[in-house]
């Protein structure tokens, strides 16, 4: 079997024949207007040919209008029904990978901003941790199509870091402090006995 391809919505019918019913309209007034020579008459028809021409681009408009945006709405459903591009353990791989070389490069950055203040440096990395799950929770695939110059950039104009260090990220020193807590000091353990 094959799927028919849906007729048009209520909408669209409704101003498919508003618009047949204006350009009938123009074309009644159009006449009459062209059969008349009293002047009186020709600025009257005139007048109202000019209106139901305006009536007639409005409802087209409309339906164009409508039409595109039920095209979008249709390629945007598309998309969310279509499968990712990359499966999903190579994507948190990728997703894993990309985080990481965007913290580095935006430690860099807020580290060259801000060296003798590491709660800045801190906060910014904070929000670049819901900057980057923004961008992951979103399915265009953003974090691995766009280069990683070109995110570091975003990113830090985001979050209100200068932009001249963000396109110099790779020149930049490490940051002395590291916010891994992976990376910290270890935990003091108890005296148990």
């Amino acid at each position: 079997m094959t799927d028919a391809q849906p007729g048009p919505d209520r909408t669209t019918q409704m101003l498919d024949r508003l618009a047949e019913m204006d350009l009938a309209a123009a074309e009644h007034v159009h006449a009459q207007l062209l059969a008349t020579t009293e002047p009186k008459a020709v600025a009257e028809l005139a007048r109202a040919y000019q209106r139901a021409g305006r009536a007639l681009r409005q409802v087209l408009m409309l339906k164009m209008k409508h039409e595109k945006d039920a095209a979008e709405a249709a390629a945007k459903a598309a998309r969310a029904a279509a499968p990712s591009i990359f499966a999903d353990d190579a994507r948190d791989r990728m997703a894993s990978l990309r985080t990481v070389q965007l913290q580095d490069a935006v430690g860099r950055v807020a580290a060259a901003a801000w060296p003798d203040r590491p709660r800045l440096q801190r906060e910014a990395l904070d929000r670049l941790d819901v900057l980057i799950d923004d961008w992951l929770a979103d399915d265009d695939e953003k974090m691995f199509l766009d280069r990683l110059d070109d995110l570091v950039v975003e990113a830090c104009e985001r979050l209100d870091l200068p932009l001249a260090l963000a396109r110099q990220w790779e020149d930049l020193p490490d940051p002395a402090h590291t916010f891994d807590p992976a990376a910290g000091p270890p935990l003091p353990q108890a005296d148990t006995g």
